[in-house]
C-alpha cells in the first residue's frame, strides 16, 4: 500500500488542490507533481511526457506532505497505466495494419502470378498449336511427296 491510498483508507476528504508546491519541494526526482497533476486530471498524454511521468519512482512523498489531500501517487500509476494500455492498443493496432498491408500485397502478387501463369500456359497452348500444325504440315508434304512417287511410277509403268 502506498502513502497516497490513505485517504481511501481512512476516508479522508480530497480538496481541489491549492497549488501550494509543497509537492514539487519534496520530490525526490526533481520533478512537478503539480503539472502531472493537472495533466493527470484531463489526460493530456503529450505534456505528461513532457513532465516526465514516468521518471516517477511513486515513494509517495508528494501524497503524504499535499495540505489538499489529493492521492497524487495514485493519479500517476493510473495515468502510467492508461498511457501504457493507450500506447499497446497503438502499437497492435499499427501492427495488425502492417500485417493486413502485407497480406493485401502478398494477395495481390498471388494474383499478378497466377496471370503470368496463365499467360505462360497460352503461349505454350501456342507454341504447342504451332508446333502441331507445323508437324501436320510436314506429314501431309511427305504424304503428298509419297502419292507424286507413286504417280509417277505408275505412269512409268504404263509407258
Amino acid at each position: 500500500m502506498t502513502i497516497g491510498s490513505e485517504t481511501q483508507l481512512f476516508n479522508i476528504k480530497e480538496y481541489p488542490c491549492i497549488r501550494c508546491d509543497e509537492c514539487a519541494l519534496v520530490c525526490p526526482v526533481k520533478l512537478q507533481p503539480l503539472q502531472l497533476h493537472w495533466y493527470s486530471q484531463e489526460f493530456n498524454e503529450d505534456r505528461l511526457d513532457d513532465y516526465n511521468l514516468f521518471a516517477c519512482v511513486e515513494c509517495g512523498n508528494c501524497s503524504s506532505v499535499c495540505p489538499s489531500h489529493i492521492p497524487l501517487v495514485d493519479e500517476f500509476k493510473q495515468a502510467k497505466s492508461d498511457i501504457l494500455t493507450k500506447r499497446s492498443k497503438r502499437l497492435k493496432a499499427e501492427q495488425n495494419k502492417q500485417r493486413y498491408l502485407k497480406k493485401q500485397a502478398r494477395i495481390e502478387q498471388q494474383k499478378q502470378d497466377k496471370i503470368k501463369k496463365r499467360a505462360t500456359v497460352v503461349d505454350k497452348n501456342a507454341d504447342d498449336d504451332l508446333a502441331m500444325k507445323k508437324k501436320q504440315d510436314a506429314i501431309a508434304a511427305a504424304v503428298s511427296r509419297v502419292k507424286q512417287k507413286r504417280e509417277q511410277k505408275q505412269k512409268q509403268k504404263e509407258s
